[in-house]
């Protein structure tokens, strides 16, 4: 029998320890973490896949990611042609700051040989620990 409350006691405070508005975008204001929240140390790095129409990564070697807002630029930078894999950086935990709770737009652009090959706009946000993309396929599909 004692067994069964301390069950109950733990499953009622598991429920009563439940903070709904730390979920991603939760009400979109002012949010505040909870002190205790346990996050990686791992630095979260968000990629967008860029591939052509069978498929193949695109090399590019150039990229550059702008936020919307203010027209600032947060990334960017030269692919060397050993990382032309058609996977390409977008956003990391290192660039949060440029971000807020409830998202920010942010345009990816991608070039080859001065050539824009790729253009998307992103919604990034972050939760309590790490960047997520709220809104935006991170699937290109380059048509030639």
């Amino acid at each position: 029998m004692r067994a069964l409350h301390t069950f109950i006691l733990c499953i009622g405070l598991m429920i009563l320890g439940c903070n709904k508005s730390r979920e991603l975008g939760a009400g979109c204001g002012p949010q505040q973490c909870d002190a205790n929240t346990a996050c990686t140390a791992i630095i979260q790095h968000l990629f967008v896949d860029i591939a052509d129409e069978e498929g193949a990564g695109v090399p590019l070697d150039y990229i550059s990611v702008t936020r919307i807002k203010g027209n600032k630029t947060v990334i960017q930078r030269s692919i060397e042609a050993r990382y032309q894999t058609g996977s390409y950086p977008l956003f990391s935990d290192n660039e949060k700051k440029e971000t807020s709770w409830c998202g920010e737009d942010f345009e990816f652009k991608g070039y080859n040989n001065s050539r824009l090959m790729a253009k998307k706009i992103f919604k990034i946000g972050f939760d309590c620990c790490h960047v997520k993309v709220l809104e935006g396929d991170t699937k290109i599909v380059v048509k030639e």
